[in-house]
């Protein structure tokens, strides 16, 4: 008996029948089952068209670029970002277009809604930043240490989802995310909570987000939490703000950044990994493949 099947289906489940994965080099959040996740991550930011006294107003934009320090799961660690010793890929990420679009209470009890936003995350190698010059064990003073001159650096401009040592080095693109209308019930993508709105601030914001895409998708559940127009999302966070090497977490200084913040992220991740996904569906492809040739070619 004789199995023919085409390439492309040969192609899809040799990788899997050989003990790998298509997927086997981004960093799987599925090891071990599913659930609840936390995403801890560092930011660095700054911010554009500031009021002449260089506080936040309508229009302000804020921008920057961060690294996921950290990933737990049902409270098991999962993910540490790799230290100068150690081996491992970063994951680290470029965000923007997150707009001031409100400013409103008095005294040190001050409020912003703000619309927009988009995060793209990617999976950096030592040996991508080694073969572009960088210091790949102290990414804080190679990349982040550029400071706003890292957008001039990737041949591109701030406020856009760009930045050397992160985008142009070959890394995997790892996660996209968007942030929705929902952070509160005027609708706002990000709804912050501040003592001064002269920058850099002090406070605390919040919101949700869904996944648009990346090489980890589908290791997510959509639609796990509620926002607070009613809505569905993928990810709910939050965000605690502090000056650039001011103490404390956002120490020491790096580069001109005018912000920092630290910002823990929930998500969901599906209970089982996704080669076995992709393998059931590669067995199905064949299996389907398999049972259109024997009905085209009966038996005598």
């Amino acid at each position: 008996m004789k199995f023919r099947y085409p390439l492309g289906a040969m192609l899809l489940v040799a990788p899997l029948l050989l003990g790998g994965s298509a997927f086997a080099d981004v960093i799987d959040l599925t090891t071990d089952g599913g659930g609840s996740i936390l995403i801890k991550f560092n930011n660095f930011e700054s911010f554009g068209n500031l009021s002449s006294s260089g506080a936040l107003q309508v229009g302000t934009t804020n921008f920057g670029v961060f690294e996921v320090t950290n990933i737990t799961k049902n409270g098991a660690s999962l993910y540490s970002a790799p230290s100068t010793s150690s081996s491992g890929d970063y994951i680290l990420g470029v965000f923007n277009g997150i707009t001031v679009t409100s400013v409103g209470g008095s005294g040190t009890n001050l409020n912003t809604g703000n619309s927009g936003g988009v995060f793209g995350f990617y999976e950096v190698s030592k040996a991508d930043l080694t073969s572009h010059g960088l210091n790949a064990n102290n990414i804080y003073s190679s990349i982040f240490g550029q400071g706003t001159g890292g957008y001039a650096a990737a041949g591109c401009s701030v406020n856009t989802p760009c930045y050397h040592g992160i985008t142009d080095v070959g890394a995997t693109d790892y996660l996209n995310l968007s942030l929705v209308p929902g952070a509160d019930a005027a609708g706002d993508t990000l709804a912050a909570s501040l003592s001064t709105t002269s920058v850099p601030v002090t406070g605390s914001a919040g919101g949700y987000g869904d996944i648009t895409g990346g090489a980890a998708d589908t290791q997510f559940v959509k639609g796990t939490f509620t926002t607070g127009v009613g809505t569905k999302a993928d990810v709910h966070f939050a965000d605690e703000f502090c000056p650039n090497g001011s103490g404390g977490q956002c120490t020491p200084h790096v580069g001109n950044w005018q912000q920092e913040s630290f910002d823990p992220a929930n998500a969901t991740v599906v209970p089982e990994p996704r080669s076995i996904a992709l393998f059931g569906s590669a067995l199905l492809a064949l299996s389907f493949v398999g049972y259109r040739r024997r009905g085209n070619h009966p038996r005598a």
